[in-house]
């Protein structure tokens, strides 16, 4: 699995963001010093084979979602490409998400 990091610099901040996460059916975890150097806190995320394009948009909402909400960026949804128009149930997200991020 590759671990992509997703760079935030604050500490507080990427681990709000991961809290947020997993309101919305996506577990990562953040990392902050002394993990990572200071000020280069980031949330690590795994990708695999198994994961599909509309897995991976998902989470990329995810994580806009997150920041909207810890950060107060305004409360715009998301555009939604055409793979992925059906909107699954926290349950099923999460289930599906748990063992791969």
């Amino acid at each position: 699995h590759a671990i992509v990091p997703v760079m935030f610099g604050d500490a507080a901040l990427a681990g709000r963001i991961a809290d947020a996460m997993l309101d919305h059916g996506v577990y990562v975890t953040a990392f902050s010093f002394p993990v990572v150097p200071r000020d280069q806190a980031r949330i690590r995320v795994q990708l695999s084979a198994a994961h599909t394009e509309a897995d991976i948009e998902e989470a990329v909402r995810a994580f806009v979602a997150a920041r909207t909400e810890v950060r107060g960026l305004g409360s715009a949804p998301v555009a939604r490409s055409e793979c992925c128009q059906q909107q699954p149930t926290r349950a099923a997200t999460t289930a599906r998400w748990s063992h791969r991020i």
